[in-house]
């Protein structure tokens, strides 16, 4: 299976997107797609979490899925466990110890 490994994800101006270490990106209107988002602050917009597979936004309860939202876009195929679009973030360069030199 093909996996495709999400590095970065952002909100801007009610969208959704969510780019690929391949440079992929997709989105969502979140407003006119998700009925949950209409009313939602700008505030709460912006304070979700990224887990394996998907995003939540705790103040609104809502969810979504990697892969189904790379698939929305025609970027990937579905996949019963629904593991084919994941999210790992490139480290920051504080994160990467370097080998010492000889």
């Amino acid at each position: 299976m093909d996996r495709l490994y999400v590095t970065n994800i952002w909100v801007d101006n009610g969208c959704l997107y969510a780019e690929t270490n391949e440079g992929k990106i997709a989105s969502y209107d979140l407003k006119k797609e998700f009925p949950g988002f209409r009313h939602a602050t700008q505030q709460q917009m912006h304070n979700f979490q990224v887990g394996y597979a998907g995003i939540h936004w705790p103040d609104l309860d809502e969810d979504i899925n990697l892969e189904s939202m790379f698939y929305d876009n025609h970027l990937c195929q579905l996949t019963r466990g629904e593991d084919s679009v994941i999210y790992r973030p490139i480290p920051e360069s504080h994160d990467i110890v370097a080998e010492p030199m000889p």
